[in-house]
């Protein structure tokens, strides 16, 4: 499971959404799984129906994100990603910190 804000959830389901940064002390997802995305820790209330398969994830400085990776993370540009980035996880503050991007893909639903 991996949460995510709800109104990044359609940009997700519409494959404009790719990629995601999180501070973790290590990653908590390896290439190649898949996991489900939430809403909530509560997956009985969370789940949204979608899940998503790990491609790559690698290690990186907000100041590093590029305007591309700004895009893939379901933003007009790098400006606005940062500004969501700053509000979603305590301010400015938080600028110098190492963060994990990850790279991921809609999964297919079964018929």
């Amino acid at each position: 499971m991996i949460l995510f804000k709800k109104d990044l959830v359609p940009l997700i389901a519409s494959g404009q959404k790719t990629q995601t940064r999180r501070y973790w002390k290590s990653p908590r997802v390896k290439v190649g799984s898949v996991h489900r995305v939430n809403t909530s820790y509560y997956p009985t209330t969370g789940f949204t129906g979608l899940r998503i398969r790990i491609l790559r994830v690698w290690e990186q400085q907000l100041s590093d994100v590029t305007e591309n990776e700004a895009v893939a993370e379901g933003f007009h540009n790098l400006h606005d990603f940062v500004e969501y980035f700053f509000c979603l996880n305590g301010g400015r503050s938080v600028a110098g910190r190492k963060l994990y991007a990850v790279e991921f893909r809609r999964e297919e639903q079964p018929a």
